[in-house]
């Protein structure tokens, strides 16, 4: 008998539990011998991130998606094309189907959905398996113990208010709150649908208008796999833009790349205040780990088109960079690949000087500090604390070079700014052992 795997167990657990932490899901692992090392909230990152069967709710709980649609009824309008070619798409009335569908959703009829190879955003089962229907028809998808039945169905017997109206203002509230970072946010319908069942498990057990319909009638806009604002301006959000905000599951977008990069990407911290726990994109909440995804997802784009950003595309990467722990999440990436800088320097002229290009010059820092050019980062360090004298970042990244050169003064004045809590006797050592490894601080210039 194969021996079980984190993968394998999580999806057990989850099944039999529901949703979980990361650091309960990671002590029932331990405790069943499953996971042996000393950090296994890392150890279940880095196992169920590169599943998109698994996902991480706003809460930071993981999911496995098979659980939590369970029972859940997708409704689906049949096009011409697809009644023709037996291919359904996904987006955005299937979405949440999207990752089951990689490596074969079992069909209750027989045989199984996949979706295809050269059209990612399709899925077919077997020869017939739609039943011959028209266009037109209203099809049923409901998974139960993990096979996929479907039918069709009347269109009197669809349409539950209570439901769509949940959805619905749902949408609203992810939208209200990605507004703070977007001007024109948007939402992935996956991502949306997930979010509900997790709440309320039993909201799609009768079935409702396809998706698409009931955010359009709700007065939402949707194009492929996200919902924004009715008038939302979908140019910002093409292919190749929008996908990195979060397309639909299975597919793996920029902010996959993000978490597999960095495993916990989305679980906020829960440690004393001013401490630092882990890497920065652990402590990403929902929006933080969607800019994240944006950034990394604009800069591949620029390096792709052999462009650099420049107006409205470099103001918006500036504010994308401002919100907490991103710069510093993409500060590893930085380091590792110093050419961002030509990305960066745009945006940090687009800031105009204000506060948000406090960010970009931390980045620039570390970039070239990665060159081996010390004397630029911390001038580069110099010009993100006047733009924002209080980013934590650039104050640690400048409390490092001053421990660098042993003024110890200067750097238990920066970490206090930056907020960071030394116990007593970390201040005292701290302040009787300068760095230039003689116990005691050099003299002042």
């Amino acid at each position: 008998m194969a021996r079980p795997t984190i993968a394998s167990s999580a999806a057990r657990l989850l099944t039999e539990h529901g949703p979980l932490a990361s650091g309960e899901l990671g002590r029932l692992l331990a405790a069943a011998g499953v996971v042996r090392a000393r950090d296994p909230v890392r150890s279940v990152a880095q196992a169920l991130g590169p599943d998109a069967r698994f996902t991480r709710l706003d809460d930071d709980r993981w999911a496995w998606l098979p659980a939590v649609l369970e029972g859940a009824v997708l409704t689906h309008r049949l096009s011409a094309d697809e009644a023709e070619t037996e291919a359904v798409r996904l987006e955005p009335d299937l979405a949440p189907l999207a990752p089951l569908a990689i490596a074969g959703l079992a069909l209750v009829a027989g045989g199984s959905l996949r979706r295809l190879a050269d059209d990612w955003q399709r899925a077919a089962g077997p020869a017939g398996w739609l039943g011959e229907a028209p266009a037109g028809t209203l099809l049923g998808f409901r998974l139960r113990d993990g096979r996929l039945e479907l039918g069709t169905l009347p269109e009197a017997g669809v349409g539950s208010r209570l439901a769509a109206r949940r959805l619905a203002a749902a949408a609203r509230a992810r939208l209200a709150g990605l507004e703070p970072l977007f001007e024109q946010p948007v939402t992935p319908v996956w991502r949306l649908v997930v979010e509900a069942l997790a709440e309320l498990p039993m909201l799609l057990f009768e079935p409702v208008d396809p998706l698409g319909e009931l955010l359009d009638a709700a007065g939402l806009e949707v194009r492929g796999g996200l919902v924004g604002h009715h008038g939302t301006d979908w140019s910002s959000w093409e292919p190749g833009t929008g996908q990195h905000a979060g397309g639909p599951p299975g597919e793996e977008t920029e902010l996959d790349q993000a978490r597999r990069r960095h495993p916990g990407a989305g679980e906020r911290g829960r440690h004393p205040a001013g401490r630092r726990s882990g890497h920065p994109a652990e402590e990403l909440d929902e929006v933080g780990a969607e800019a994240l995804a944006i950034a990394v997802g604009a800069f591949a784009l620029f390096t792709q088109e052999g462009q650099v950003p420049s107006g409205a595309d470099a103001e918006g990467l500036a504010r994308v960079l401002s919100y907490p722990r991103v710069a510093e999440a993409l500060a590893a990436e930085a380091g590792r690949d110093p050419s961002l800088e030509q990305f960066l320097e745009p945006v940090a002229v687009a800031a105009g000087g204000g506060r948000a290009a406090a960010a970009p010059c931390f980045l620039l820092a570390v970039c070239a500090e990665a060159r081996g050019e010390r004397g630029l980062a911390e001038e580069r360090i110099a010009q993100a604390l006047k733009a924002d004298p209080s980013f934590a970042p650039a104050l640690l990244r400048a409390a490092r070079y001053a421990g660098e050169r042993g003024d110890t003064d200067a750097v238990l004045a920066l970490l206090d700014r930056a907020g960071i809590e030394l116990e007593p006797a970390e201040r005292r050592q701290l302040a009787r052992f300068g760095h230039n490894g003689r116990g005691s601080r050099p003299p002042r210039p």
